[in-house]
């Protein structure tokens, strides 16, 4: 199993690189104990957005589908199968992923959902060393909440079937979000506009 060392400063430059990234897809090998997550993410030079993190070494997979908004504490608790998540996954037909934090986050939000699961199987005895959480939020009506959770050893990025340097992948997000926020006209089309 080889990924690289997910340092803060590493692991802060992910979220960087994933913050408003569409996701559009999941992966689950078992046997393998491997995750992979595909996203279209915002990077430059604009190229092939679509990225995926390869999680080694999993542990553990959870995931809460509730029909409610996030915050709804009696948003009813939709189980599924480990099979079904990657059409769980579609079915929020590629939302994008927001707040930073991805890799290793504070618990907080994990504990918010914890006791509300959909979906929770152990792959080994130990989870595993780093944790991915995303989410997902649809735009319908009534309202439905995704949360995902990977415990995983070893991460690595690819793009277009190949593997690509993580630093890369961060450089091209801090890239394009540092365009954005100096007005670069090349990040607009995205409806993300910089606060000011």
């Amino acid at each position: 199993m080889v990924g690289v060392e997910l340092s803060e400063e590493r692991r802060r430059g992910i979220g960087v690189a994933l913050n408003e990234a569409d996701w559009v897809g999941i992966t689950v090998e078992p046997a393998g104990h491997r995750v992979t997550v595909a996203f279209d993410v915002l990077t430059s030079p604009a190229r092939e957005a679509r990225t995926e993190l390869v999680l080694d070494g999993v542990g553990r997979v959870a995931a809460s589908l509730r029909h409610g908004r996030w915050d709804d504490p009696a948003a009813p608790v939709q189980p599924f199968g480990l099979g079904e998540l990657p059409g769980v996954v579609r079915g929020f037909g590629g939302c994008p992923i927001y707040g930073w934090e991805f890799i290793d986050p504070p618990e907080r939000d994990w504990l918010e959902w914890r006791d509300r699961l959909s979906l929770d199987v152990a792959f080994r005895p130990a989870p595993g060393r780093h944790v991915l959480e995303l989410f997902q939020e649809g735009d319908t009506e009534p309202p439905r909440h995704l949360d995902l959770r990977v415990w995983f050893d070893a991460l690595r990025v690819t793009r277009g079937g190949a593997e690509l340097p993580v630093q890369e992948f961060i450089d091209g997000g801090r890239r394009w979000w540092n365009a954005l926020w100096a007005g670069d006209p090349r990040t607009g089309g995205t409806g993300i506009a910089p606060v000011r």
